[in-house]
This record gives C-alpha cells, structure tokens and sequence, in this order.
C-alpha cells in the first residue's frame, strides 16, 4: 500500500473513531510500527491530528462561541448525564465552586435536591436561584462587574474574592479539552474567574460533554494536569478514555 493511501486510511478511521493506536493502524496496514509512527508525525505536522503514546487523536476544528441563551436548550441529555455524575463526587460538608454555564445551572438544580448540607461559592445568578431556598446549601455570592450575555459576574472584584477564600472542589465548563491546548473557553472575560476557582480547590473538575474533546477554543483556561478530573458522557469512547488517562488525566463517564 501505498504512503498516500495508508494516510487517508488512517484519517478516515479517525474521524469515526476519534483516536487510533499505532496497534491497530499495524494490523490494518499490515506494516512496522516505525512506519506507522512516521505516517502520524507527517500527519501530525500536517495540522491533521495530535500524537500521544501509543496512537493518535484526531485534532478538530475550533469550537464557536455561542451567549448563554443559545446553550440553554442545547445537548440536555447529555448536560444532565455530566450533572449526574458530577454530583456524585461532592460529600457533605463540601465548600464547592461553580462558575457560570448552561451545565451550570443543570448542576445546580441536582446539587438543590441534595440530602446533605454543602456550600455553594459562585459568580452565577442563575446557579444562585436555583439554590437561594434550599435549606441545606450555605451560598456565597461573588459579585461584580456585570457581563449581560453570559449571566455572570466578572472582573477585578470578583477576582478579589475569590482569591481570599478556599474551597474543597470547583465545576469548570469548558468550550473545549484537547491533549495538546489543555481546557479552553470562547469568553475572554469569564476565563480569569476559571483560573481562579482552579486556584483556590483542591479539586478540579471539569464537565465536558463527548462533543468537546481534541477541539480548541479563542482563550486557554490551563493545561491538563495529573490533579484535574474531567466528568463526561457515556458517548465518549473508550480509546479517547485510554489514552487521556494514559497522560495522566482522569475520566469520569
């Protein structure tokens, strides 16, 4: 077979797949290992994928931005299956951040029919009405300057207060995740508060539905990191789970 054909081949199997394995690609194309690697590293400068141990993933387009409004009647089932999972990782007594979002309000809603007593820290209305009657939730509000289309609050004074406070686990919502740019979102403005709640937990934890994966987005929230835990859907698939946590990055699904 051919260089260009085996080229093909390996992108069209990675666009159904989402990732592949130097393994399979050799069963495949019937070749060595070593040819396999040098058709990723030709394919990998060629902006197609992103090499990482023992395979490749498929590198996707940039993710759009979308207001708050749009998002809302998006993905449900697939937000409430990341909130149900996600509650799951929070205990009693937890002091708990969660930033703005769609998934975020989701959340919230899971998180006001809890057993237990938590303390919510957010920069979201919409997180704080869903929560501002339940008596087991202790909330704390961060506020300042006003950003209309995502419903959130931002800037310099609610930086100021999220700095001075700790909190046992944070809920980030990232526009993308990718090996290689890290967790990402489309709003300049909103992504300084990302970083800060990563900051001050212990525990980080991002929702990313299946859709979100190998994509990349205008401003970087952080690289991946051995200490962040990324809560996904049941669609994602099972080589992107091996080979995320084979760099260190935990999955929930």
């Amino acid at each position: 077979m051919f260089a260009k054909q085996r080229h093909e081949g390996i992108l069209l199997l990675l666009k159904q797949k989402q990732s592949v394995t130097v393994t399979e690609l050799c069963e495949l194309f019937n070749t060595s290992s070593e040819t396999i690697r040098r058709d990723l590293l030709l394919l990998e400068k060629q902006g197609h994928l992103m090499r990482v141990h023992g395979g490749a993933l498929l590198q996707k387009n940039m993710a759009g931005s979308s207001t708050i409004q749009e998002r809302l009647s998006e993905n449900i089932p697939n937000k409430k299956q990341l909130c149900i999972n996600a509650v799951k990782v929070i205990e009693a007594g937890d002091v708990i951040a969660i930033e703005s979002g769609s998934t975020a309000i989701e959340l919230a809603k899971m998180i006001a029919a809890l057993s237990f007593n938590v303390t919510v820290v957010t920069n979201a209305p919409d997180v704080a009405d869903q929560l501002y009657h339940c008596q087991n939730v202790q909330l704390i509000m961060i506020g300042g300057q006003y950003l209309q289309e995502e419903r959130a609050f931002y800037g310099q004074l609610a930086l100021d207060s999220i700095t001075n406070i700790h909190v046992d686990k944070c809920f980030i919502f990232p526009t993308a995740v990718s090996l290689q740019q890290g967790a990402a979102t489309t709003c300049y403005e909103l992504c300084g508060i990302s970083r800060a709640y990563i900051a001050i937990a212990d525990d980080v934890y991002f929702l990313c539905d299946s859709s979100k994966f190998q994509k990349t987005a205008f401003v970087k929230i952080c690289s991946l990191t051995a200490r962040h835990t990324i809560i996904t859907d049941s669609e994602v698939s099972s080589d992107i789970v091996t080979i995320y946590e084979d760099q260190g990055i935990r999955l929930i699904k």
